[in-house]
């Protein structure tokens, strides 16, 4: 969640997918996102043999990845802030 209370969207999100390849992309920052609100990049939800390198970001922000139910080394990258979550999965009862 952003300082506002709105939950803060990614730039990319991908889910139970293999093999995603995302390279020599540039991201632009534009007037319509303000500096320093968007501070996941991207999210990756279970994914496997994930490949992210030689983007460039123009932005105010540090890009960031967040990783939920995957290790790190799942994924190739270049970024240098990576935030790895896990989704524990409740019982029925």
């Amino acid at each position: 969640m952003a300082k506002d209370g709105k939950p803060i969207t990614p730039l990319l999100k991908a889910r139970n997918t293999e093999g995603w390849v995302f390279s020599n992309s540039v991201i632009n920052q534009t007037p319509f996102l303000k500096p320093g609100t968007n501070k996941i990049s991207v999210q990756l939800t279970a994914c496997k043999n994930v490949s992210m390198q030689k983007n460039k970001f123009n932005t105010d922000w540090q890009p960031l990845v967040n990783i939920e139910n995957m290790t790190r080394g799942q994924v190739k990258t270049d970024v240098k802030k990576i935030e790895v979550k896990k989704i524990s999965k409740e019982k029925n009862n």
